[in-house]
């Protein structure tokens, strides 16, 4: 009887994450039809692109191999795929302490680390003597944790205009940060430097 009713509770908790995954896949979804609605101006195939890896984000984290213990081993896995899928030779160095986080707030994460790293490959390292480097960290701050996304030696830009775009990707983050009740601070110290602080369970 009490193997069932763990079964059960089990069971309840997979179709919870299942609902939840494909709310935040309908949402996405949602955000690119009206970002195309205001005028977007990018091609099909970049845009199923995008899509793609942001689902991917959400099924990698569900992959058998990952315990919430294994943020690097999900974040290397993530960075790795979108490498590939634009053929990028940028460095991307991932530290983290040995942290505990909920999947749920790992696939969190994972969107943003997207985002963030597609805009990186996209946009920060067009000219070739820009150093190719990214650095993301993860420490644990008391009850919190401090995520840090570093694109090392970009070129200098106007942090307010990020915080202001309208673009899909800037929408996605701000709107994950918001579901995570997180704060994200911008700023440029031998390169632009996002810090996101999150309570990890």
């Amino acid at each position: 009887m009490k193997k069932k009713r763990e079964n059960t509770s089990m069971q309840k908790e997979i179709n919870h994450r299942i609902r939840n995954n494909l709310n935040i896949v309908s949402s996405i979804l949602g955000l690119q039809i009206s970002s195309l609605k205001n005028g977007s101006v990018y091609k099909t195939a970049d845009i199923l692109k995008d899509s793609k890896l942001r689902i991917d984000a959400i099924a990698i984290v569900h992959n058998a191999s990952h315990k919430s213990e294994d943020f690097k081993k999900y974040v290397r896995e993530l960075c790795d795929l979108i490498k590939i899928t634009y053929n990028s030779d940028i460095e991307v160095e991932i530290r983290a302490d040995k942290v505990e986080i909920e999947l749920d707030i790992m696939l969190k994460i994972g969107l943003i680390i997207t985002e963030l790293l597609t805009n990186s490959l996209k946009y920060a390292f067009f000219h070739k003597e820009n150093k190719k480097n990214i650095l993301i960290t993860l420490k644990k701050n008391a009850d919190n944790c401090l995520l840090t996304y570093l694109e090392k030696g970009c070129k200098i830009v106007d942090i307010n205009k990020i915080r202001q775009s309208k673009a899909l990707g800037i929408r996605l983050i701000m709107l994950t940060l918001k579901q995570m009740k997180a704060h994200m601070n911008i700023k440029q110290n031998g390169g632009l430097i996002f810090t996101i602080d999150f309570k990890c369970a």
